[in-house]
This record gives structure tokens, C-alpha cells and sequence, in this order.
């Protein structure tokens, strides 16, 4: 459990909004290691072919309110499910992390689309 939360601890550690860039690292980082430690090297593959876009992804919707603190809560509920040896619980918050990062990117592209004014 070492790497996720030393990964975990880098992405709660950093101050908003001065260290966007920091924040990305450590998400993407929690991914990576969140699949190494489900022993899913599918997952791992894929979450490495696509790390830029993961990165522009986050750059995208970081400025957003509430993604960090939204981002670390669903953290939280997945490291918790994890640490309780429990992969329903890891696999529910998993999607709905998921469902959340969809609903903060698609936020993001709409505030794209309003007209200034």
C-alpha cells in the first residue's frame, strides 16, 4: 500500500490553485498505481497509452469549483473500499468517480459553448 499512498498523499498535499500542474501528476499517479495494486495490467496499459490525454483532461476541468475537493472525496471512497478489501465497494465508487470526472468534463466543454455576455 506503500506507492498508492505516497501518490494519494502528493494530490492531498497540494495547495489550490497555485499547483495545478502538481494535483494532475499525483491524480494520474493514483491511477496508475490504484491499477498496479489491482494487479490489472490491461488497465495499466491502457492508463499509460493514454496518460496526455488524462492530462488534458484534468488541465481542462482543474479550474473548475469543486474538482479538487470532489476529486479527493471520490479518492477517499476508493481508497477506503480498497483498504477494506472490498472490490463491490472499490467498484462503485470507481464508477462513480467516473460518472462524476464525465459529468466535470462535459461542465467544462459546456462553459465552452455559453456565449460571452
Amino acid at each position: 500500500m506503500a506507492p498508492r499512498s505516497r501518490s494519494y498523499g502528493r494530490s492531498r498535499a497540494v495547495p489550490r490553485p497555485a499547483d495545478s500542474p502538481a494535483f494532475i501528476d499525483a491524480d494520474i499517479a493514483f491511477r496508475l498505481e490504484t491499477a498496479n495494486i489491482a494487479r490489472n495490467s490491461v488497465l495499466s496499459d491502457i492508463l499509460h497509452s493514454i496518460r496526455a490525454l488524462l492530462q488534458v483532461w484534468m488541465e481542462r476541468v482543474s479550474d473548475l469549483e469543486g474538482t479538487v475537493s470532489g476529486t479527493l472525496c471520490e479518492h477517499d471512497a476508493v481508497l477506503d473500499a480498497i483498504r477494506a478489501h472490498d472490490p463491490d465497494a472499490a467498484n462503485e465508487a470507481m464508477a462513480e468517480h467516473m460518472r462524476m470526472a464525465n459529468a466535470r468534463l462535459r461542465e467544462s466543454i459546456g462553459a465552452d459553448e455559453q456565449p460571452a455576455g
